[in-house]
Protein backbone atom coordinates (compact mmCIF):
# COMPACT_ATOMS: atom_id res chain seq x y z
CA UNK A 1 0.00 0.00 0.00
CA UNK A 2 1.33 3.75 -0.74
CA UNK A 3 2.28 5.38 1.86
CA UNK A 4 -0.19 8.76 2.50
CA UNK A 5 1.82 11.88 0.84
CA UNK A 6 3.05 14.23 3.66
CA UNK A 7 0.61 17.40 4.24
CA UNK A 8 2.22 20.20 2.52
CA UNK A 9 3.07 23.41 5.06
CA UNK A 10 2.32 26.64 3.68
CA UNK A 11 5.32 28.31 1.45
CA UNK A 12 5.84 31.48 3.39
CA UNK A 13 8.46 34.13 2.07
CA UNK A 14 10.46 36.09 4.71
CA UNK A 15 9.75 39.41 3.75
CA UNK A 16 13.32 41.63 3.91
CA UNK A 17 12.65 45.20 2.70
CA UNK A 18 14.59 47.47 1.29
CA UNK A 19 16.26 51.00 3.01
CA UNK A 20 12.82 53.24 2.42
CA UNK A 21 11.86 56.39 2.83
CA UNK A 22 9.34 58.14 4.75
CA UNK A 23 5.87 58.21 2.68
CA UNK A 24 2.75 59.89 3.65
CA UNK A 25 -0.25 57.69 2.69
CA UNK A 26 -2.36 60.99 1.94
CA UNK A 27 -0.19 62.28 -0.26
CA UNK A 28 -1.48 62.60 -3.86
CA UNK A 29 0.07 59.61 -6.37
CA UNK A 30 -0.40 60.22 -10.02
CA UNK A 31 -0.54 56.39 -10.36
CA UNK A 32 -1.67 55.32 -6.74
CA UNK A 33 1.48 53.70 -6.07
CA UNK A 34 3.74 53.38 -2.95
CA UNK A 35 6.80 52.08 -3.68
CA UNK A 36 10.10 51.50 -0.40
CA UNK A 37 8.31 53.62 1.85
CA UNK A 38 7.24 53.54 5.43
CA UNK A 39 4.39 54.76 5.69
CA UNK A 40 3.52 56.51 8.97
CA UNK A 41 -0.41 56.73 9.89
CA UNK A 42 0.77 58.85 13.35
CA UNK A 43 -1.92 61.32 14.25
CA UNK A 44 -5.07 59.60 12.25
CA UNK A 45 -8.27 58.33 13.07
CA UNK A 46 -9.29 56.97 9.26
CA UNK A 47 -7.27 56.28 6.24
CA UNK A 48 -7.61 55.15 2.72
CA UNK A 49 -5.66 53.01 0.41
CA UNK A 50 -8.49 52.09 -2.04
CA UNK A 51 -7.03 50.90 -5.20
CA UNK A 52 -3.23 51.88 -4.43
CA UNK A 53 -0.66 49.63 -5.46
CA UNK A 54 1.62 49.43 -2.37
CA UNK A 55 4.76 47.36 -2.51
CA UNK A 56 7.72 47.01 -0.40
CA UNK A 57 6.40 49.20 2.68
CA UNK A 58 6.01 48.96 6.01
CA UNK A 59 2.66 49.97 7.96
CA UNK A 60 3.29 52.47 10.58
CA UNK A 61 1.29 53.65 13.60
CA UNK A 62 -1.59 51.88 12.00
CA UNK A 63 -3.69 52.46 15.11
CA UNK A 64 -7.11 54.03 13.40
CA UNK A 65 -10.65 53.89 13.77
CA UNK A 66 -11.33 52.73 10.08
CA UNK A 67 -8.75 52.07 7.09
CA UNK A 68 -10.26 51.11 3.82
CA UNK A 69 -8.04 49.33 1.53
CA UNK A 70 -10.60 47.96 -1.16
CA UNK A 71 -9.04 46.83 -4.53
CA UNK A 72 -5.26 47.27 -3.24
CA UNK A 73 -2.38 45.27 -3.91
CA UNK A 74 -0.05 44.91 -1.59
CA UNK A 75 3.37 43.23 -2.69
CA UNK A 76 5.97 42.79 0.17
CA UNK A 77 3.82 44.71 2.84
CA UNK A 78 4.69 44.51 6.90
CA UNK A 79 2.83 45.94 9.91
CA UNK A 80 3.41 45.19 13.97
CA UNK A 81 1.69 46.42 16.36
CA UNK A 82 -1.82 46.99 15.03
CA UNK A 83 -4.53 48.51 16.70
CA UNK A 84 -7.51 48.86 13.91
CA UNK A 85 -11.37 49.15 14.70
CA UNK A 86 -12.49 48.48 11.18
CA UNK A 87 -10.32 47.27 7.91
CA UNK A 88 -11.60 47.49 4.92
CA UNK A 89 -10.55 45.35 2.10
CA UNK A 90 -12.84 43.78 -0.13
CA UNK A 91 -11.42 42.36 -3.59
CA UNK A 92 -7.84 43.26 -2.74
CA UNK A 93 -4.61 40.95 -3.94
CA UNK A 94 -2.13 40.34 -0.78
CA UNK A 95 1.16 38.57 -1.96
CA UNK A 96 3.81 38.36 0.58
CA UNK A 97 2.13 40.03 3.43
CA UNK A 98 3.02 40.29 7.46
CA UNK A 99 0.73 41.21 10.06
CA UNK A 100 1.87 41.03 13.43
CA UNK A 101 0.90 42.06 17.18
CA UNK A 102 -1.71 43.88 18.27
CA UNK A 103 -5.39 43.37 17.61
CA UNK A 104 -8.23 44.48 14.80
CA UNK A 105 -11.91 44.43 15.29
CA UNK A 106 -12.81 43.65 11.58
CA UNK A 107 -10.99 42.32 8.88
CA UNK A 108 -12.91 42.13 5.51
CA UNK A 109 -10.86 40.27 2.83
CA UNK A 110 -13.88 38.90 1.02
CA UNK A 111 -13.63 38.29 -2.54
CA UNK A 112 -9.72 38.61 -2.11
CA UNK A 113 -6.89 36.94 -2.95
CA UNK A 114 -3.87 36.23 -0.25
CA UNK A 115 -0.61 34.67 -1.62
CA UNK A 116 2.14 33.91 1.44
CA UNK A 117 0.30 35.96 4.04
CA UNK A 118 1.33 35.40 7.52
CA UNK A 119 -1.02 36.58 10.45
CA UNK A 120 0.60 36.27 13.76
CA UNK A 121 0.17 36.95 16.94
CA UNK A 122 -3.05 38.82 16.51
CA UNK A 123 -6.38 39.29 18.47
CA UNK A 124 -9.13 39.87 15.10
CA UNK A 125 -12.79 39.89 16.07
CA UNK A 126 -14.82 38.96 12.93
CA UNK A 127 -11.99 37.81 9.56
CA UNK A 128 -14.04 37.64 7.00
CA UNK A 129 -12.83 35.57 4.02
CA UNK A 130 -15.97 34.55 1.79
CA UNK A 131 -15.11 33.70 -1.48
CA UNK A 132 -11.78 34.62 -1.25
CA UNK A 133 -8.60 32.66 -2.50
CA UNK A 134 -5.93 31.26 -0.04
CA UNK A 135 -2.69 29.85 -1.28
CA UNK A 136 -0.13 29.41 1.43
CA UNK A 137 -1.21 31.36 4.43
CA UNK A 138 -0.55 31.43 8.22
CA UNK A 139 -2.41 32.02 10.96
CA UNK A 140 -0.31 32.09 14.33
CA UNK A 141 -0.48 32.13 17.86
CA UNK A 142 -3.82 34.34 16.93
CA UNK A 143 -7.34 35.27 18.63
CA UNK A 144 -10.10 35.18 15.90
CA UNK A 145 -13.65 35.35 17.71
CA UNK A 146 -15.49 34.33 14.02
CA UNK A 147 -13.99 33.31 10.79
CA UNK A 148 -15.78 33.44 7.93
CA UNK A 149 -14.77 30.76 4.84
CA UNK A 150 -17.96 30.17 3.14
CA UNK A 151 -17.30 29.55 -0.87
CA UNK A 152 -13.61 29.66 -0.38
CA UNK A 153 -10.80 28.34 -2.02
CA UNK A 154 -7.59 27.04 0.26
CA UNK A 155 -4.70 26.14 -0.52
CA UNK A 156 -1.75 24.99 1.80
CA UNK A 157 -3.51 26.82 4.49
CA UNK A 158 -2.31 26.45 8.16
CA UNK A 159 -2.99 27.31 11.65
CA UNK A 160 -0.79 27.12 14.94
CA UNK A 161 -1.67 27.42 18.52
CA UNK A 162 -4.85 29.51 17.32
CA UNK A 163 -7.80 29.73 18.89
CA UNK A 164 -10.90 30.59 16.58
CA UNK A 165 -14.88 30.74 18.26
CA UNK A 166 -17.24 30.37 15.64
CA UNK A 167 -15.33 28.57 12.12
CA UNK A 168 -17.76 28.74 9.15
CA UNK A 169 -16.51 26.11 6.31
CA UNK A 170 -19.55 26.17 4.13
CA UNK A 171 -18.76 25.26 0.18
CA UNK A 172 -15.08 25.62 0.67
CA UNK A 173 -12.67 24.35 -1.59
CA UNK A 174 -9.85 22.63 -0.07
CA UNK A 175 -6.22 20.94 -0.75
CA UNK A 176 -4.42 20.81 2.33
CA UNK A 177 -6.19 23.06 4.60
CA UNK A 178 -4.25 22.23 8.10
CA UNK A 179 -6.74 22.94 11.03
CA UNK A 180 -4.70 20.60 13.86
CA UNK A 181 -3.49 23.84 15.38
CA UNK A 182 -6.79 25.70 15.43
CA UNK A 183 -9.38 25.33 18.70
CA UNK A 184 -12.67 25.56 17.43
CA UNK A 185 -14.67 26.75 21.09
CA UNK A 186 -18.13 27.61 20.05
CA UNK A 187 -19.32 26.61 16.45
CA UNK A 188 -18.13 24.67 13.72
CA UNK A 189 -20.03 24.93 10.67
CA UNK A 190 -19.61 22.34 7.39
CA UNK A 191 -21.07 22.12 4.34
CA UNK A 192 -20.00 20.40 0.79
CA UNK A 193 -19.70 21.55 -2.59
CA UNK A 194 -21.51 19.73 -5.21
CA UNK A 195 -20.23 16.44 -5.65
CA UNK A 196 -17.38 16.54 -2.95
CA UNK A 197 -17.00 15.90 0.77
CA UNK A 198 -17.75 18.67 3.20
CA UNK A 199 -14.10 18.24 4.72
CA UNK A 200 -12.40 16.88 1.41
CA UNK A 201 -8.91 18.28 1.51
CA UNK A 202 -9.04 18.83 5.46
CA UNK A 203 -6.68 17.83 8.26
CA UNK A 204 -7.20 17.52 11.51
CA UNK A 205 -5.85 15.41 14.63
CA UNK A 206 -7.53 12.81 16.35
CA UNK A 207 -7.99 14.66 19.24
CA UNK A 208 -10.75 16.94 17.28
CA UNK A 209 -12.74 14.41 16.60
CA UNK A 210 -14.58 14.70 18.96
CA UNK A 211 -15.85 18.14 18.11
CA UNK A 212 -16.10 17.08 14.47
CA UNK A 213 -18.10 14.19 15.55
CA UNK A 214 -21.65 16.15 15.97
CA UNK A 215 -20.93 18.55 13.13
CA UNK A 216 -20.55 15.67 10.69
CA UNK A 217 -23.17 13.74 12.39
CA UNK A 218 -25.91 16.68 11.78
CA UNK A 219 -24.59 17.09 8.06
CA UNK A 220 -25.37 13.37 7.77
CA UNK A 221 -29.08 13.81 9.23
CA UNK A 222 -27.88 11.57 12.38
CA UNK A 223 -29.00 11.80 15.87
CA UNK A 224 -27.01 11.16 18.57
CA UNK A 225 -28.61 10.25 21.71
CA UNK A 226 -27.10 8.68 25.50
Amino acid sequence: MARPRALAAPRIVNIALPPLEDGDPDAPHYDDRHDGERLSFTGRSRACLVDRTVTEVELVDLHLESLASRGARFTDVLADDLDVVTWESHDAAWRDVRLSGGRIGSLDLSDSELNSVHLRDLRIGYLDLRAATLQDVLIENCVIETLDLPSAKLTRVAFRETRVGELDLRMTECAALDLRGVEVTDRLEIAGRNGRAPLEGVHASEAQLAALAPVLARHAGLTLEG
